[in-house]
Formats: C-alpha cells, structure tokens, sequence
C-alpha cells in the first residue's frame, strides 16, 4: 500500500540520508504511547526502502520523527532530503 499510494504521490526518491515525518491520525483522542506510534510504522518504512524513496531505515540514513493526531483515519508520510 505504501509503495502504490507513494507512488501515486509522484514522491521523489531520496539519494541520501532523510529525515522522514509521519503522522498518524486517528478518529478518537486518547493518549498514544510513543513506542507504540513507531512499531505502527515498521511496514511503512520497509514500503520506503523497498520502492527506492529512501536509501535505508537505519540510523545512517534515516532522521524519523513519529507523530499523532486526531482526525480521519490516515498516515501522512514527508520526506526531505538532508543533503
């Protein structure tokens, strides 16, 4: 899903390190633990890596911050090139 929605996107690929934003938004408000908002987003990060928008999920190659919020059921996914 990552890979075709990414795509559809018209998402440019990243050549080097990345710093990646995710959002998750969810309908209803309540405390969300942190650890759990990034475990969330494992298959979201492999779809980045396997598709070529970001070189690895490493700490080498990867700044990520995870974020909730309320609202619709989605994920937003930003990506900015650090080089």
């Amino acid at each position: 899903m990552v890979w075709a929605a990414a795509k559809q996107a018209d998402i440019k690929p990243t050549l080097g390190r990345a710093k990646v934003t995710i959002t998750l938004s969810f309908k209803l408000t309540r405390r969300r633990d942190t650890d759990n908002l990034y475990s969330r987003i494992k298959g979201v990060l492999d779809g980045l890596v396997k598709g070529g928008w970001i070189v690895d999920d490493s700490t080498d190659w990867l700044d990520l911050s995870v974020k909730s919020a309320k609202g619709e059921l989605s994920t937003c996914i930003e990506i900015e090139s650090q080089e």
